[in-house]
């Protein structure tokens, strides 16, 4: 539902930007991640800028070949771990 509401906000996103001939990957990406952030902090969860990143790295890819790099990545493992907390054993 996060990701669904940010692409909902995503055309209002867009039209507010000044110069629409140079909306490029990035500035795409910005703005999706700025619909995320809306949506996170609509939903009044804790510290949503520290749970978008730009540009993240892979972890699995060798050192040998240029790495791969995530345009948007959301983490809310610790976000829903402390609500649905499962007790093991």
């Amino acid at each position: 539902m996060i990701i669904e509401g940010a692409f909902l906000k995503l055309p209002e996103l867009l039209l507010g930007h000044m110069f629409p001939k140079e909306q490029y990957e990035a500035t795409i990406a910005n703005r999706l991640a700025m619909g995320v952030l809306l949506e996170l902090s609509a939903r009044n969860i804790e510290l949503p800028m520290h749970r978008i990143h730009l540009e993240k790295p892979y972890k699995d890819v060798s050192k040998s070949r240029s790495p791969g790099r995530a345009d948007l990545y959301v983490n809310l493992q610790p976000t829903f771990r402390k609500k649905f907390k499962v007790k093991h054993g």
